[in-house]
């Protein structure tokens, strides 16, 4: 899972002034208030093995996850060494890890690698310049992969696999799928099946306690009406719809951004299980869709999204009349 938190206006600032500052060997971020955020800066200096530990000497403790973005080559190219030590929480841990990739990418083609490690002593120059080496194929990962990096794989996953089980004690993973799937109480299952049958114009569920329970249903009304009843919380939401003549279930996960972090987790975790329980209860789902912003949540998306507008036939006829550019394969995956 992926988490996608903004980064702060002067961090993007900073990180954007040190592009023609080789001046400056690191910058040090932190999750904060649920955004990304500088914590600290460090000179370049002729010793980087020096200016390394000058980031470590910013620790107030070991147990304490930060990203390190570390001014690693001459070319001006820069990798995130990302510290998530095994003693930090287990929902600190999670936001590390899964907002990784995201920062990544918001530092665009300069950041050109990532390294995650769960000691203090593991965060050296060395480890920056294998980081290097190994994106730049100037090595073999296999061959030059320590049986202290092998441990650290190790233990990373070790540390997801137990914020998995912290869900699971409470909910288990629903099968064949990665999510989760917390018990869902029966008047939120009878209010699904009123939706199924059209008999209601919509139900909106939440998670409470880890359990998804009815908050209301609306047995008629619009769905602006439903929208309106939406707090700066995640909800899910099933709806009756009219399209082309005939009535239709639409599955809604409204995705506040206002929501917190420990709350969207469990949302998004739960969204597939969610999905199964509507269609358990009768819902014939034609359409799943997500929304962040509230305004978003109309009848004009929702009979967009059944039926996307096409190009017209003169637009189509012209493409298929082009012969097709070479093929590149079949699916790729990327690896960051």
């Amino acid at each position: 899972m992926q988490l996608e938190l903004p980064l702060d206006e002067g961090l993007k600032k900073q990180y954007e002034g040190s592009q023609s500052d080789k001046g400056v060997r690191w910058l040090k971020v932190v999750i904060d208030s649920e955004k990304l955020v500088g914590a600290g800066s460090g000179k370049s200096s002729e010793k980087p093995e020096d200016d390394i530990k000058a980031l470590t000497d910013t620790m107030s403790s070991a147990d304490e996850c930060f990203y390190g973005l570390v001014h690693a080559t001459d070319d001006n190219e820069w990798v995130i060494v990302a510290y998530i030590p095994d003693t930090s929480k287990v929902k600190l841990r999670m936001q590390y890890a899964s907002t990784l990739l995201h920062l990544r990418k918001e530092l665009g083609s300069k950041c050109i690698g990532d390294v995650r490690v769960t000691l203090k002593e593991e965060i050296t120059w060395e480890c920056v310049q294998k980081t290097v080496d190994k994106k730049k194929g100037r090595v073999d990962n296999s061959d030059t992969m320590t049986s202290s990096e092998k441990e650290n794989i190790e233990l990373n996953a070790q540390a997801m696999k137990e914020a998995v089980e912290s869900f699971k004690e409470r909910a288990p993973m629903a099968s064949g799928c990665h999510t989760v799937k917390f018990p869902l109480k029966d008047d939120a299952k009878e209010a699904l099946a009123k939706v199924g049958k059209h008999e209601a114009k919509a139900v909106v569920i939440k998670n409470e306690s880890e359990t998804l329970v009815l908050e209301k249903l609306f047995d008629s009304g619009s769905l602006e009406d439903v929208v309106k009843t939406l707090k700066d919380e995640s909800r899910f939401i099933v709806v009756t719809h009219e399209h082309e003549d005939k009535k239709v279930c639409i599955f809604i996960y409204y995705a506040s951004d206002s929501c917190p972090f420990k709350k969207r987790m469990q949302y998004a975790a739960s969204k597939s299980a969610m999905v199964e329980y509507a269609q358990e209860a009768g819902c014939d789902i034609a359409k799943t869709s997500e929304y962040t912003c509230q305004e978003d949540i109309t009848d004009a998306a929702l009979t967009e999204s059944l039926a996307p507008v096409e190009a017209d036939d003169s637009a189509a006829a012209e493409r298929k009349s082009k012969p097709k550019a070479p093929g590149r394969g079949g699916m790729r995956m990327l690896i960051a």
